[in-house]
Formats: C-alpha cells, structure tokens, sequence
C-alpha cells in the first residue's frame, strides 16, 4: 500500500478480497486466532456452506478461553468476523473506505444482513488474544494514536451525513479507493 491512512483496515479488507484467489473469505482481526479445531469445523462447512450465507462465530478470550456473551448470556458473535464467498462479499459492495476509523465495521455488518442471510454458528469459536498475551495482536499496541481510539474515527453525526448524501445520490460503498503494487514473493 503507497498511501498511509491511519485504521485503514477496511481497504486492507478490500485490497485482501480483491486479491483472494479461492471462492471464500475468513475475515477477522489482527487480535484473533483461529485454532487448529475451530479451522478444521470451518473446513468441513466449506463442503456445504450456501454462497449467500455470511457465517459468524462465537469469541472466547484468551488465555482462559471463557466466551464471550450478550446481556441474555448467549453466545455472542464478534461483529467484524465472518466466513463468507468473495462473490457474495462483492456482490454487497465490500467495505466502504468512506468510513476510516475504529467501529465502523458496522456499515458492512449491516449491509450484508440486508443483502441476505447470517447465521451464527455457536459450535465453532475464535479466540481474542489480549496483548498480554501477544504483544503486537492488539489494535491498542503502542504506535496507534490514542485519538484515533477515543473518537473512533469519524463522529457519528458524520457518518450519518455521509450515508444520507450517499443514498440520495445513489452513490454505493468507495472501495479500492488507494494506490498499491504487488511485490514479488
């Protein structure tokens, strides 16, 4: 990526999506951990998963691996991870690098509920690892802007205005929406 924007992780996601050569996408962040049984329960969905599907799964943190719950104490998905087809991530616009900050992954979150099915898996987990436990796996590590944090990227209001002028000019998600090459490996 030749641009640097702070919490640009949405056209990370998209720059990853685009350049993805199999059929699916596990999207998660750079703090959780996808254990050796939860990815072989993942591998076995692949064999029927339905293509329109987005699938989500519970989080237990680590190290003590409790999971986390709703305030009616069920199994509580975390709202940035999904298994879902790269047709289907594209098909609902990816997501929309409009929104640069921390807590915007909502916009995606809730388009793909519009655009078709979710469905929560409570049998397979993925597993927050707080930076006690590995120093770089967290958002919070040292070198992010605790400004970025405390205002979470735009204000509200902001984001408000810029849906409503997208929506009245027909105007769908900005992706893809920076310079990058690819390097040789």
């Amino acid at each position: 990526v030749l641009e640097d924007r702070p919490w640009h992780q949405h056209g990370a996601r998209n720059l990853g999506a685009h350049e993805a050569t199999g059929p699916w996408l596990l999207l998660t962040d750079i703090d959780h951990v996808v254990s050796a049984e939860s990815l072989a329960a993942i591998l076995v969905l692949l064999e029927h998963a339905d293509s329109r599907t987005a699938y989500t799964f519970y989080r237990v943190d680590a190290p003590h691996g409790l999971p986390t719950r709703n305030e009616r104490g069920e199994l509580k998905p975390h709202v940035n991870t999904f298994l879902l087809a790269k047709a289907h991530f594209w098909a609902v616009g990816g997501y929309d690098e409009d929104f640069v900050g921390y807590g915007t992954d909502s916009y995606f979150r809730g388009r793909l509920k519009a655009a078709g099915r979710m469905r929560h898996l409570e049998t397979i987990a993925i597993e927050r690892v707080p930076r006690t436990v590995i120093p770089d796996a967290s958002s919070h590590a040292p070198g992010v802007d605790p400004r970025v944090l405390r205002n979470r990227g735009r204000r509200p209001l902001e984001n408000q205005r810029t849906l409503a002028r997208k929506r009245r000019h027909g105007l769908g998600p900005t992706v893809l929406d920076f310079p990058w090459e690819a390097v040789a490996l």
